[in-house]
């Protein structure tokens, strides 16, 4: 849902037709790769960079390199000047699964082999406050998803985030939201008086549409399986907000 969320966004809306993609090379960056790839030619468009990085380290020079044509010689005929080659970006975004503590450390290495103007994409994994803080000047305008932000049009959110931070001492996150909205969402069933089995209970479950909770509305297809769309943020300034 994150990635077709990421994908509706960009190729419907922004009309972005040709993506590269930047993994690590674990479990998730190979899922979220092998789904995002799958998306977009759901959608006809073109990956036309793939590379992956050991996300064991801390230099990302030759998976950037490798992406954007700059890590094998060309030749002569193609180069002719002895300046500073340029890379070749064949693509209008980046999608980089990864956390935001890795893209702080990405971005800035991007912008120095001068992939510039091109938005990043990613994951909730990159909801964080200290990713603008760190590195401001690199991910501006990117477009990530995330299960809960509080905003002042939602006075719901904002309440929950004031009583958590009082309570525990730190923002919620997506875990804290969900379990918020699990409870609220089998408190209100449960208070049905035809609730009188788990089979009540899952056929309750599946007639669900429209409840609305922190992490958006709530309701399931035939399989169980929760159905929502994803909030998609963006950087400005120094800020992470939500995506007009």
């Amino acid at each position: 849902q994150e990635i077709e969320g990421l994908l509706y966004e960009t190729s419907q809306k922004m009309g972005f037709k040709n993506f590269a993609i930047l993994y690590p090379d674990n479990s998730y960056g190979q899922f979220c790769m092998n789904l995002f790839w799958d998306g977009v030619d759901k959608i006809g468009g073109s990956v036309t960079a793939v590379e992956s990085y050991n996300p064991a380290l801390t230099d990302f020079a030759a998976s950037i390199k490798k992406l954007v044509g700059l890590y094998y010689p060309r030749p002569e005929s193609v180069t002719r000047k002895p300046e500073r080659v340029k890379p070749i970006i064949d693509f209008d975004v980046i999608f980089i699964p990864d956390s935001f503590e890795r893209i702080v450390m990405i971005a800035p290495q991007l912008a120095y082999y001068d992939v510039v103007d091109v938005p990043l994409l990613g994951t909730r994994l990159w909801q964080s406050p200290k990713l603008p803080e760190l590195a401001m000047d690199y991910v501006q305008g990117a477009i990530f998803s995330s299960g809960f932000f509080a905003t002042p049009e939602r006075p719901q959110g904002l309440a929950f985030l004031q009583q958590y931070e009082e309570n525990f001492g730190q923002e919620p996150g997506i875990l804290a939201a969900s379990g918020y909205d699990t409870m609220n969402l089998l408190k209100k069933l449960l208070s049905g008086e035809d609730i009188r089995t788990r089979a009540d209970l899952a056929k309750a479950l599946l007639k669900c549409e429209g409840l609305e909770g922190l992490t958006g509305t709530m309701a399931f297809d035939a399989e169980g399986e929760s159905l929502k769309r994803p909030l998609l943020l963006t950087i400005s300034g120094r800020k992470m907000i939500p995506l007009p």
